[in-house]
């Protein structure tokens, strides 16, 4: 049996190797500013005392758009994947964002997450092209 729930300052560690089959390198995750930021909404999915997937929601605000959102780290565990629970969890999140009545959920994914593209197309995203910039910091 598994569960929804708040990410916990204990789940950092389980959360950081969920993040190596994420992006396949280091995070510097640190589970304490998470938590105590007030515009980001953390979620894990538990199972058997395990967290096997992670997902967030950032909430932020547009002068042009309004309160918007942000998904941002969706995974699941490589051995629970098949099994709906990414789409779960994306459900939790965009429940989360009627709750707190938000204009816009977005979120990025890479071509080659064709399984997790799907999902999100699925769940009502639309793929738009916005040329997106990035500037590291």
């Amino acid at each position: 049996m598994h569960k929804i729930r708040k990410f916990e300052i204990n789940d950092q560690e389980q959360v950081k190797k969920l993040f190596l089959q994420l992006i396949g390198g280091g995070v510097d995750l640190n589970a304490k500013e998470l938590i105590n930021d007030n515009a980001v909404h953390c979620l894990v999915i538990e199972e058997n005392e395990e967290v096997v997937g992670f997902a967030s929601l950032i909430i932020y605000y547009l002068p042009t758009l309004g309160k918007m959102g942000e998904i941002e780290d969706v995974v699941v565990a490589e051995k629970c994947r098949g099994r709906g629970f990414g789409r779960e969890i994306m459900n939790e999140l965009i429940e989360l964002a009627k709750e707190k009545k938000l204009k816009k959920l977005q979120l990025t994914s890479s071509p080659k997450r064709e399984v997790a593209r799907a999902l999100y197309k699925s769940l009502g995203f639309e793929l738009i092209d916005t040329g997106v910039f990035i500037l590291n910091i």
